[in-house]
Parts: C-alpha cells; sequence; structure tokens
C-alpha cells in the first residue's frame, strides 16, 4: 500500500513525503499537514479512484 501512497503524492504534489521533509525541514508536520483545503480534496478524490480501481480490477488491498 505504501506505494500506492508514494505514487498519489507524486501525482498531485510532485514529491514524496520524504523529498517534502528534505526539502522543508523548518516545516512542522508531514506533507498533508501543509497542503490546502484544495490538495486535500484533489487527494481524496484520488484515493477514492483509486479504491474503486482496485475493487474493479478484483484485486484486494491488503491494510497494514
Amino acid at each position: 500500500m505504501q506505494a500506492k501512497l508514494i505514487f498519489l503524492n507524486m501525482a498531485l504534489y510532485g514529491m514524496t513525503a520524504k523529498e517534502f521533509k528534505n526539502k522543508y525541514p523548518e516545516k512542522e508536520g508531514n506533507l498533508r499537514d501543509n497542503s490546502t483545503i484544495e490538495q486535500l480534496m484533489i487527494m481524496n478524490n484520488l484515493q477514492i479512484l483509486k479504491c474503486r480501481y482496485v475493487k474493479n480490477q478484483g484485486y484486494h488491498l491488503k491494510i497494514d
């Protein structure tokens, strides 16, 4: 599941959470804590679409 989250972060933010921490060490919180409301809404929609795609493909998500 980690790779899917990294993919979504790259698609929306252009960087991984680790890259964000390295680029902005002075900011508190994580990548999503520093997101705009629009970015959070887009991320939510991307996650819903990902889940629907996986469900329609017959795959089962492994929840860690």
